[in-house]
């Protein structure tokens, strides 16, 4: 009788347990992400990313940062392009550059992701630096097909 109940208890906290983990808890009230950020969008194929924050850091590697969420400082959805410093203000055919040493570039995304060691099938990179803003020209295709542009000509650097 007493493992009769133990069952009978297990089965109905399974059941409430699948209740509620099949429940309709869809209530996401959050707007969608705009086309265009405060500096301006990047685009992968027909999907438009706006960036809201950059970062830009040099050192081994000229690098910026783009992400479209307020803060770099712990973004999970990011695009980050480089160049080797020597090649800044240059134009850099990724076809004949080489991946990790003339130029860097990694895209994580919820809907896609391209690794650093994956070197881009063509396109060009392009950093210069004016002052205390840099200016960014990328259009590259992705290892796998995927077209990746961006461009904008005054992020400051802070």
């Amino acid at each position: 009788m007493l493992a009769q109940k133990i069952r009978y208890a297990a089965l109905m906290l399974v059941a409430a347990i699948a209740f509620v983990g099949c429940s309709d808890d869809d209530n996401n009230t959050s707007l969608p992400l705009a086309t265009e950020g405060r500096y301006g969008s990047y685009a992968i194929d027909e999907e438009q990313i706006p960036v809201n924050s950059y970062t830009v850091s040099d050192g081994d590697w000229f690098l910026v940062m783009l992400t479209p969420l307020e803060s770099t400082a712990s973004a999970g959805t990011y695009a980050v392009i480089g160049v080797h410093p020597e090649l800044l203000g240059q134009e850099v055919d990724v076809e004949y550059a080489y991946c990790n040493y003339d130029y860097v570039f990694v895209v994580e995304d919820p809907t896609y992701y391209h690794a650093a060691f994956r070197a881009l099938q063509n396109g060009s990179i392009k950093i210069d630096v004016n002052g205390n803003a840099v200016s960014i020209k990328a259009d590259v295709t992705t290892f796998d097909g995927k077209h990746f542009t961006y461009q904008n000509d005054n992020l400051v650097i802070e």
